[in-house]
């Protein structure tokens, strides 16, 4: 007799452990989908319950170690995998959307801009997903969840497998398979085991049925289809007329038989499909542009008729370039100021802002970009509070002209972020996206406001509705990668700046970022290659900076101290920077000879601190860095007052910590300093920085430190 193993019943309305179970969401040959509710936390949680035997429940377990294991949100997350009554369960995160296969049989093909966002999506987290060894091994339309809110993840974990270069060859069972055959590529039906092209292969084939709507073989006619997969080429595999070249190179390229001739890495497929995004929003532009011109020379057409009538000539050519110049100026000083970290971009665009302005004095529009441009040239290496004055006046002119306008809030929302009026540049920015919900300036300022502010949640909510809508908009992507490395997720952060430079390879402040991560991890060398990546795009005082600051965690001062003087030079950064004059100060100190310099340094951070402390006197971070500098001053007594003022904040991040802990060791107080330095470790501040910072040597020596280290006591 067959040993057969009951299962207990988890269908509508039973009980598993404290989740109380709905209807059935989906199932599949390895593994049913229920709705439930937990009942301790009190939300919606998806369970995946295993069908079958100890097999499936060894799956089942599988899958959830895979998933949980994975570090990208297209990713479902996992809350818990329980047993109950002998019954092994999933319990995940509940997501509302539709699959691709169910958005596909509803409304047919998808327009190619949707694919391409899709597709980058789909790749980005296989990419995380092949840098950590796994593969997903059953990629196809309905293991692609659409969401409500515009995000796409990616089900089904079960078949993921390690990509383990050793083990080329495997049994393919209906179990190993996986899924639908019609999405395997030929080694795998060969007997291959599950690795990176494999899933390359199976999202070329999903992109290709997304585009035309409809597979070319089903799977029903499965013999004759592998037959000519594993046999012969793409052919027949066709395109609808009309979508773009490089798309429809890539997919060819993606469904190619055999692995070598397919793109390298699921890497270099998430970069072809932002370059095809980005190829595709630019003609999209230039044809709008083409468009504008069209209607001008028929209007200009129509107005010579006019003019002739009155006997005058006026030459159609001359007549379109003046119409031009007459509109030009707000387009191109737009792009530039959104290109506003390299070099003379946003001086043009102020200086064209300025023109239009001096011509039309009541353009709002002008106004408010002159605005937002002269805070871009504050935030800059310009560092001039005049610059701040003069972005007020001009959102303060824009508002009096035409209030009602989204920019001109977004604008207004801008200024008053700069000068700390959070609460008011808050209420800008939301009455800008009343007025427009997909105003740029405002989704990116109000994003920025809320990661500042420690207000994660919104700040992601911002930017999941802005990069729905502007999906190649880099400006959103470094704002996430900002959010994500407040919140210690390096690796996430890390993703996001490699995005940013991927949308812009010429840009700037990615590199900066970036190597800024790179440092917080540890990897000063690949950070240093990071750093010469981004001056070869032009000399820029924050990457002197980070340059400067990376040099200074190794030890070599006298490097240290010469990108430190680059990063504050007229030429290459700006003099206008208290870190950078702090930064040059503390290196300063380790070299023979420039006691006085360093001083001299430090003085000169402390007064600049001082003055932004006028304006936001409850910053804690400025305030914990005036302290530090008081204290290299000697200034015991200001230094101590800074220092209690910052933590009394309740902001007590590591960062804080570390600097009440170079405070306190400066002056005399070891106890206080352990104590800090203990609270900043616990929170997350990295080890290598405290072992690379030459104030606390002293400290270092101390037995109480290695102890604290190791976690011994007396």
């Amino acid at each position: 007799m067959d040993n057969v193993v009951e299962q207990p019943s988890t269908g509508a309305g039973q009980q598993f452990s404290h989740y109380r179970i709905g209807g059935t969401l989906g199932e599949g040959g390895f593994g049913r989908v229920c709705l439930a509710w937990d009942e301790r936390l009190a939300r919606e949680v998806a369970i995946k319950f295993s069908i079958g035997d100890e097999s499936g429940q060894r799956g089942l377990r599988y899958e959830a170690q895979r998933l949980a294991a994975q570090a990208h949100r297209a990713f479902v997350t996992v809350y818990a995998l329980e047993e109950h009554a002998g019954q092994l369960a999933m319990v995940m995160e509940r997501i509302r959307g539709i699959t691709l296969a169910q958005a596909l049989d509803r409304t047919g093909a998808l327009p190619a801009e949707r694919v391409l966002r899709l597709g980058a999506a789909v790749a980005e987290a296989l990419a995380v997903a092949h840098r950590h060894g796994w593969a997903h091994g059953d990629l196809k339309p309905s293991n692609v969840m659409l969401t409500e809110c515009g995000d796409v993840r990616i089900l089904d974990f079960g078949a993921a497998a390690a990509i383990d270069p050793e083990q080329t060859v495997s049994t393919v069972t209906a179990q190993s398979a996986a899924g639908t055959l019609a999405y395997l590529a030929p080694e795998r039906l060969l007997g291959a085991r599950a690795g990176a092209s494999g899933d390359i292969y199976a999202l070329g084939l999903v992109l290709h049925e997304a585009l035309k709507g409809s597979r070319d073989f089903e799977a029903s006619a499965a013999w004759g289809g592998l037959h000519r997969r594993l046999h012969g080429g793409a052919a027949g595999r066709r395109l609808p007329r009309g979508t773009d070249a490089a798309l429809t190179d890539l997919v060819e390229r993606m469904t190619r038989r055999h692995a070598q001739d397919r793109p390298r890495s699921m890497s270099d497929v998430h970069r072809a499909l932002l370059k095809a995004q980005e190829q595709r929003h630019e003609r999209s532009r230039k044809r709008a542009e083409q468009r504008g011109v069209l209607g001008l020379i028929v209007l200009f057409g129509l107005l010579a008729v006019f003019i002739q009538a009155r006997d005058v000539r006026l030459a159609g050519a001359e007549a379109v370039a003046e119409a031009g110049a007459a509109i030009d100026p707000l387009v191109r000083a737009e792009r530039l100021l959104a290109d506003f970290d390299q070099a003379g971009t946003v001086a043009e665009a102020v200086a064209l802002l300025e023109q239009r302005l001096a011509s039309d004095p009541h353009d709002a529009g002008a106004a408010a970009l002159l605005a937002i441009g002269y805070c871009l040239s504050y935030a800059g290496d310009e560092r001039d509070e005049v610059w701040l004055s003069r972005a007020r006046a001009a959102a303060q002119q824009a508002e009096r002209e035409e209030p009602q306008r989204a920019i001109v809030q977004a604008a207004r929302g801008w200024v008053e972020e700069y000068l700390n009026n959070k609460a008011d540049a808050e209420a800008h920015y939301l009455r800008a996206r009343m007025l427009d919900p997909g105003d740029r300036h405002a989704l990116l300022g109000l994003a920025r406001l809320y990661a500042q502010s420690g207000r994660a949640s919104q700040a992601q909510q911002v930017l999941a509705d802005a990069m729905r809508r502007l999906p190649a908009d880099r400006g959103f992507v470094d704002t996430q990668g900002t959010l994500l490395y407040q919140q210690g997720d390096l690796a996430g952060a890390e993703q996001a700046f490699h995005r940013s430079i991927l949308l812009k390879p010429n840009g700037v402040q990615a590199y900066v970022s970036l190597s800024g991560v790179l440092l917080r991890a540890n990897r000063l060398d690949e950070a240093l290659h990071v750093l010469q990546q981004g001056l070869r795009q032009g000399s820029n005082g924050r990457l002197y900076g980070n340059l400067g600051t990376l040099l200074y965690m190794r030890g070599d001062y006298a490097e240290a101290a010469t990108a430190f003087e680059r990063a504050l030079s007229d030429a290459k950064g700006s003099p206008n920077d208290y870190l950078k004059w702090a930064n040059l100060g503390d290196t300063l100190r380790w070299l023979p000879g420039q006691e006085a310099q360093a001083r001299a340094a430090h003085q000169r951070a402390l007064q600049m601190v001082d003055t932004l402390l006028q304006r936001s006197p409850d910053s804690a971070t400025l305030q914990s860095r005036s302290a530090l500098y008081a204290a290299r001053l000697g200034q015991a007594s200001l230094a101590r007052q800074r220092i209690d003022a910052a933590l009394a904040g309740g902001n007590n991040n590591a960062d804080l910590q570390f600097r009440a802990a170079l405070v306190a060791e400066l002056g005399g107080r070891r106890e206080a300093a352990l104590a800090h330095l203990q609270d900043a470790i616990a929170r997350g501040y990295p080890p290598h920085m405290i072992a690379g910072e030459p104030d606390l040597l002293a400290l270092r020596r101390d037995r109480r430190y290695h102890r604290m280290l190791t976690g011994k006591t007396e």
